[in-house]
């Protein structure tokens, strides 16, 4: 619901600048996204989508750069030093902005002072999973039986994300758990729902289609607000109050790019966000944000892992 109050509230502030560009000169060539991911994953096709339609919008060509590598940090680290001009841009995520930072102590970048938020593209929240037989029929008695028996209770980590969206469930539901680490998603999904792991925080684009078949079933979700596509789920906060956690991509530029070229790319890629033929073709939430509450999201998020980290005991490079 918070997704599609956002789109409405940004849709018709959207179109003016749109429609004053063309008065002006931006862009008089093509535009270059970075994509700090492989070609082919689902963020590069979350790039390409957009890319298409807002370049046609602004009859120019997004031309995408795969720069995989280094958990975001080679992507991020060659957009924040490109020429300030509009014509480089990144599709970063909480990988690149908000885990990097809290993981690495000499970065190449800062996530805050190196780039100018354009704006905010998408919010994956995660699902808490469980095999369909567990006796927990809801999140408030998985955490009792955590409560009963400290450490009995595993969670599967594929990745920093899920071990962090865990730890910070563990702190604040003031629980003992378990961390079992895997190297892939596939592995963890099948070790829930054989038993072998209790629970675990699964991105919500590869969990549905599980929990649509049933082997897989959902205690709760981890965004601020119910989910549309598991609306009788509950979040995690109803239970542990003031938890969220969510994963997000988000469109940057480096730091000193002239205030016109962060209008003018705001609007079109809100235009492309609002477009229903675009939504249908990419498999996460589209959230539209202005620079300024994406720059708070970069903040908030910096600081939620640098503090989990440091309680978790996690290593920093």
């Amino acid at each position: 619901m918070r997704r599609f109050k956002k789109i409405l509230a940004t849709a018709v502030l959207s179109v003016l600048p749109i429609a004053a560009m063309s008065q002006g000169t931006y862009p008089e060539r093509p535009i270059t996204m970075i994509v700090p991911f492989a070609a082919g994953n689902s963020a590069d096709i979350l790039a390409r989508v957009l890319a298409d339609h807002v370049g046609r919008q602004l009859n120019t060509s997004i031309v995408i750069e795969n720069r995989p590598g280094a958990e975001s940090i080679l992507g991020a680290t060659t957009a924040a030093r490109a020429q300030a001009d509009g014509y480089t841009i990144m599709l970063a995520s909480t990988s690149a902005l908000a885990a990097a930072p809290a993981l690495n102590s000499n970065l190449p970048y800062d996530p805050v002072t190196d780039f100018a938020p354009i704006t905010q593209i998408s919010l994956q929240p995660y699902v808490i999973v469980v095999r369909p037989d567990h006796p927990a029929q809801d999140i408030g008695q998985l955490i009792q039986m955590a409560k009963d028996d400290p450490g009995r209770i595993t969670f599967a980590s594929s990745n920093t994300t899920t071990r962090v969206a865990s730890e910070l469930f563990r702190s604040m539901a003031e629980i003992e758990l378990t961390n079992i680490p895997y190297t892939g998603t596939d592995q963890a999904f099948l070790d829930v729902r054989n038993g072998q792991v209790t629970m675990m925080f699964a991105g919500s684009t590869s969990a549905l289609p599980q929990i649509a078949q049933g082997t897989l079933r959902p205690l709760a979700v981890s965004s601020a607000d119910r989910w549309e596509e598991l609306p009788d789920v509950p979040t995690l906060g109803e239970v542990v109050p003031g938890y969220e956690f969510s994963a997000w991509h988000a469109l940057v530029a480096p730091a000193a790019a002239p205030d016109e070229v962060i209008s003018v790319l705001n609007a079109a890629f809100h235009a492309a966000m609002n477009d229903p033929e675009i939504a249908a073709q990419v498999d996460v939430a589209l959230f539209p944000t202005t620079p300024d509450e994406l720059s708070a999201t970069i903040q908030r998020d910096i600081d939620v892992w640098r503090e989990i980290v440091e309680e978790a005991g996690l290593p920093v490079n």
